[in-house]
């Protein structure tokens, strides 16, 4: 992670095989619902074959939101012939990393 003066850029990587299959831009914006939360804008890119982009761009709407601050992140988690059960546990893994990474960065 490198955090900028108006930004934020996560890596995240594991499983069999780090890489990049998945890049989330994030910017934060007023809610149109009008009650004055931050939400956020994104736009993901996958590569072709890559599913990294549930997990990256909930985890980079979470800091975006939190930060108030534009978030990018780097998605590429690999595990060959992946059950449901370990995508569940990696996308269990990514929120628990959002909520220390936002922890780690308000204070």
């Amino acid at each position: 992670m490198v955090r900028t003066q108006d930004g934020v850029n996560v890596c995240l990587g594991g499983g069999e095989k780090t890489h990049i299959g998945t890049v989330v831009l994030c910017q934060p914006r007023p809610s149109l619902k009008g009650d004055g939360k931050t939400s956020t804008t994104s736009s993901v890119l996958n590569l072709i074959g890559h599913k990294d982009g549930e997990l990256a761009r909930a985890f980079a709407e979470k800091l975006c939101r939190a930060l108030n601050q534009t978030v990018v992140v780097t998605a590429g988690i690999h595990i060959e012939s992946a059950a449901p059960q370990e995508i569940g546990y990696f996308l269990k893994a990514a929120e628990e990393l959002g909520e220390k990474t936002i922890e780690a960065l308000l204070n």
